[in-house]
């Protein structure tokens, strides 16, 4: 690999080439008419899906988002352009195309381990947002509730959901190829782990005994790092940041305010008098735990 290599989403087990999210025919790469399978229903008889393979193919075209999400043409050519527009895509793919309400960021690296954190604060502030750059109502659903943890650590606490749950949960795997300490069989585990995992959810294994069975065709986009270097790591964090803002034009929200954070500042500001005895809170719930809280 390229030293040092920025994030790249690999295919394997991924919605950019890996099994479908929904049950549905397993599609085969390169042949439109299987990977319709992969569309709700609504779509798979719509000329402008006609040339639908995976998420990569759906990069190609904005015509295909945009019909998703309701733009009109012109709000389609404001769309930046290239190959990198693919995980922003795949985003709004699988909260629109496929109505998954969650997503989760799983780092197979110690130093990774507040990843999801940043990434839960940068998606969510930016893209929680109910209405248009016009003031109008959003014309679909918009960002997801982002969650996660450190690999290996979370295996043990949420993965059987991810596996076995009724939900539907999309998961990006971020590891990295070669790590700086002498422990390199360690390191070879974790990435054992990462690709298991992102095979076990994109493949599923039957059995006869139902609670054993896993239904398989959960989607996850597996990134690799190179090495874990200052360069790397700007990739990595910049990826996210470009797919918010494409997501953003797509949805036509504004993704650089966030009103939604400063209204419960404000009421705490009042609040704080209320607590010392200084005023009463308007709000009777409010009041009656102000009150508690006093007492105890």
């Amino acid at each position: 690999m390229a030293d040092p290599a920025p994030a790249a989403a690999a295919p394997a087990g991924s919605l950019l080439g890996g099994a479908p999210a929904a049950p549905a025919p397993a599609p085969v790469q390169g042949s439109a008419d299987d990977a319709r399978a992969w569309l709700p229903g609504e779509f798979r008889e719509d000329p402008t899906f006609k040339d639908f393979r995976d998420v990569a193919g759906l990069a190609k075209s904005y015509k295909h988002a945009a019909q998703m999400v309701g733009l009109d043409k012109g709000q389609v050519l404001r769309m930046p352009k290239g190959a990198d527009d693919a995980e922003g895509l795949a985003a709004v793919w699988n909260r629109n195309g496929l109505g998954l309400a969650s997503q989760a960021v799983l780092a197979y690296d110690q130093r990774l381990a507040l990843l999801p954190a940043y990434l839960q604060q940068l998606v969510m502030e930016s893209l929680g947002k109910g209405v248009q750059c016009d003031g109008s109502a959003v014309v679909a659903d918009t960002v997801p509730v982002w969650w996660g943890g450190a690999g290996t650590d979370v295996q043990h606490s949420f993965f059987q959901a991810l596996h076995q749950g009724t939900a539907i949960v999309p998961a990006d795997f971020v590891g990295t190829v070669h790590n700086d300490d002498p422990y390199a069989t360690s390191h070879q585990a974790l990435l054992s782990n990462l690709l298991a995992q992102a095979e076990a959810l994109a493949n599923g294994q039957p059995s006869d005994d139902p609670h054993r069975a896993y239904p398989g065709g959960r989607p996850s986009t597996t990134i690799l790092l190179d090495a874990l270097t200052p360069q790397s790591l700007g990739a990595l964090l910049a990826m996210y940041e470009h797919s918010v803002y494409v997501q953003s034009v797509l949805w036509g929200i504004n993704a650089f305010d966030q009103f939604g954070v400063e209204l419960g500042k404000q009421v705490a500001s009042t609040l704080l008098p209320a607590l010392r005895g200084e005023s009463k809170a308007s709000d009777p719930v409010t009041a009656a735990l102000i009150e508690r809280l006093r007492i105890g």
